[in-house]
């Protein structure tokens, strides 16, 4: 069985710890997602510009964009005034929409591609502070060359390391320190960008799936030629079940 993060990987091995585990993450397509994306829909003579993107309608997305408007956007805006933050994505909040136009934020609602904003981000962001599993948000921007801040929970089943292909903050105050770093140094951000393309291809990437599932599929498939040979060896019979929807339920 194949699971995405080695936190489903225990807690599944609880129930069924004789059930073989293997732990890999969700994959992004490093051709689509790519620097130098489509640039149709978004202005990318804006390098000072900070993107949130996200399906709003996802309580755990809105409640991040409330977090990020309310208790870090304006420490950012107070302390580089022409930075611009833009929220994209379809079902914006009544509360998000009130904050459209004013303090350097746009929201977009649905758009037809993130890549445009995306590519003009100098920082991709991540407040996440509920829900499970993996943020293909990170793996996008990743994949675009882009450096993430994002809380803790952000990067869960990815193994980031704060620093070096994203910036991890668990408080207001981190966040927008980080932030601050990625807009005042485009060295920095561009380098951290290229890092977290190299991880993208090298491990989530296509490619980097079919060489991981090729493995798997040759383990059972040597397992399963194993324990045919042991069973007719050992004389074990084995009884095809009827198929389920021949079974009377009682």
């Amino acid at each position: 069985m194949v699971v995405l993060t080695e936190a489903e990987a225990d807690f599944l091995a609880r129930y069924a710890p004789s059930v073989p585990l293997q732990c890999h993450p969700m994959g992004v397509d490093c051709d689509f997602f790519s620097p130098g994306a489509e640039s149709s829909g978004a202005d990318n003579n804006d390098p000072k510009s900070v993107v949130f993107v996200g399906s709003f309608r996802h309580s755990p997305n809105a409640t991040g964009a409330l977090w990020l408007l309310e208790q870090v956007w304006p420490l950012v805006v107070e302390r580089y005034p022409s930075a611009q933050l833009y929220l994209v994505g379809n079902n914006p909040t009544p509360a998000m929409l009130k904050r459209h136009g004013k303090n350097n934020v746009t929201v977009t609602g649905w758009v037809d591609d993130v890549r445009p904003y995306l590519e003009r981000a100098s920082a991709v962001v991540a407040p996440v502070f509920e829900g499970a599993g993996m943020r293909t948000k990170v793996l996008e921007a990743w994949a675009t060359a882009k450096a993430v801040v994002g809380t803790p929970l952000a990067f869960e089943g990815l193994s980031a390391k704060d620093g070096e292909f994203s910036f991890i903050a668990a408080d207001p105050d981190t966040f927008v320190q980080r932030i601050l770093e990625l807009l005042h140094d485009e060295n920095l951000a561009r380098e951290m960008g290229r890092r977290a393309r190299d991880l993208a291809i090298s491990s989530f990437s296509w490619e980097a799936f079919a060489a991981f599932y090729a493995d798997v599929y040759e383990q059972v498939l040597r397992s399963t030629e194993y324990g045919r040979s042991e069973r007719q060896s050992s004389g074990i019979q084995v009884t095809n079940l009827p198929a389920a929807e021949k079974v009377e339920r009682q």
